[in-house]
């Protein structure tokens, strides 16, 4: 198994939109090779992006989870 995470820094007011706050973005992940005679791999990972960016809209992207298989020739 390999671990990961990373934090992207994203501008909290970008131009034009002053009252909008967007969070850092969090985000940890893992990967399972089972064997290294096989080129498999199977990736999970979860990510923190925007919520609630200001009073009464909220973008639903919280908290994520994406899965992925990858296959080397």
């Amino acid at each position: 198994m390999i671990f990961g995470s990373e934090a992207a820094q994203q501008p909290h007011h970008p131009l034009n939109f002053p009252t909008l706050n967007i969070p850092t973005t969090l985000t940890y992940c893992v990967r399972f090779i089972p064997t290294s005679k096989y080129k498999l791999n199977f990736d999970v990972g979860v990510a923190q992006v925007a919520g609630e960016v200001m009073p009464g809209i909220d973008l639903k992207a919280r908290h994520q989870v994406g899965f992925q298989m990858s296959y080397g020739f």
